[in-house]
């Protein structure tokens, strides 16, 4: 027992890189981007519980009902996706090096599937906001379609980032 605490100790207190260290972004603008995809999935988590809250408003009315759970179950896929793709890509550091050009190839073919997605999202939630009546669920579903759109963006820049990683290891 004693020298497995001694081990774990030793781990604990072992020195890490200091605070001044700064090594160099293993793929240049990679890790800025999907720090964003992380923020805007916060975002939308606020925007598809703030949807929840006006499905309680509009209880006694079944067409306002309706449509309300369609844009919050919309934005949630959106929201999904985000996460999806903030997860798989926040990983690329633990990736061995041998395997990341078949791993950015796996990445971009669901980078642009996540885009397609979305845009699928936008559409239909700017179709829903017009039959929408509650001011507050229009501002809400906005601002859904604001950080999809976001979304979208970043995942266009993130598809050119790797497709360059790509095609630098040919």
């Amino acid at each position: 027992m004693k020298p497995i605490l001694c081990i774990l100790s030793l781990l604990l207190l072992a020195p890490g890189p200091a605070a001044g260290d700064s090594q160099q972004e293993p793929i240049p603008g990679l890790k800025i981007k999907v720090e964003q995809l992380y923020l805007n999935y916060h975002e939308l988590a606020a925007v598809y519980a703030g949807m929840h809250d006006w499905a309680n408003v509009v209880l006694d009315d079944d067409q306002e009902l309706d449509y309300t759970q369609k844009v919050a179950l919309f934005t949630n896929e959106a929201k999904m996706i985000c996460y999806y793709q903030w997860r798989l890509l926040s990983i690329v550091e633990y990736i061995r090096p041998d395997a990341l050009k078949d791993y950015f190839t796996l990445r971009l073919k669901d980078l642009a599937r996540a885009k397609s997605d979305c845009e699928q999202t936008v559409r239909l939630l700017s179709l829903y906001a017009g039959f929408v009546d509650q001011e507050g669920l229009q501002k809400s579903i906005a601002a859904a379609v604001v950080l999809i759109r976001g979304n979208i963006y970043i995942f266009d820049r993130l598809s050119e980032i790797l497709t360059g990683q790509t095609a630098a290891s040919h």
